[in-house]
């Protein structure tokens, strides 16, 4: 019967009722850009300092290490004792606190000591617009850390903004011990 009414119609209406459906169509396709990636974690860096002896003084070295990390009040094992000295590490979206249980394994002679710290980033959260399609990302911005120093001596802020384009955020320092 719609078949029947269509066909009836003056040739102009049948044209303009074509093209206004054929729009409504490509108007509902998806956008491609929403394909990429809009997860992105923190990106930091394991070093040690190690005595060079040509210019008599320490200088920082990336440091491979077996590396846990676990996150804090969220059920995420990031990393299992992988051998690593580069971690990404994804901050809260919602809270201003993300924390995070790193924990290494070093040996020493023939003895393998396991030590545990806990690391605290401050961070604010901002959102940017990408599209409609693909709404908002959160973009962090590191504003402080605190860790305990068991093993690690010290964690620096390299680069505080944390986006899509961050290559590294943070640097985290292991003593000697």
């Amino acid at each position: 019967m719609l078949n029947m009414r269509f066909w009836r119609m003056p040739y102009i209406k049948r044209f303009f009722l074509s093209i206004f459906l054929l729009i409504s169509l490509v108007s509902c396709s998806s956008d491609d850009n929403c394909m990429q990636d809009l997860n992105f974690s923190m990106k930091a860096e394991i070093y040690r300092m190690v005595f060079d002896t040509s210019i008599e003084q320490f200088v920082p070295e990336k440091y491979s290490i077996p590396v846990s990390l676990c996150g804090l009040g969220r059920d995420s094992l990031l990393y299992d004792s992988v051998s690593t000295s580069t971690l990404n590490i994804p901050l809260q979206k919602i809270d201003t606190i993300s924390s995070f249980v790193f924990t290494t394994t070093i040996q020493i002679d023939t003895n393998y000591v396991t030590t545990t710290d806990t690391i605290d980033f401050y961070h604010s959260n901002g959102q940017e617009f990408i599209s409609l399609e693909c709404g908002c990302i959160v973009i962090n911005n590191i504003v402080g850390i605190a860790q305990t120093t068991h093993r690690i001596d010290s964690v620096v802020i390299v680069s505080p903004e944390v986006n899509l384009q961050s290559k590294n955020n943070i640097k985290i320092y292991l003593n000697q011990r």
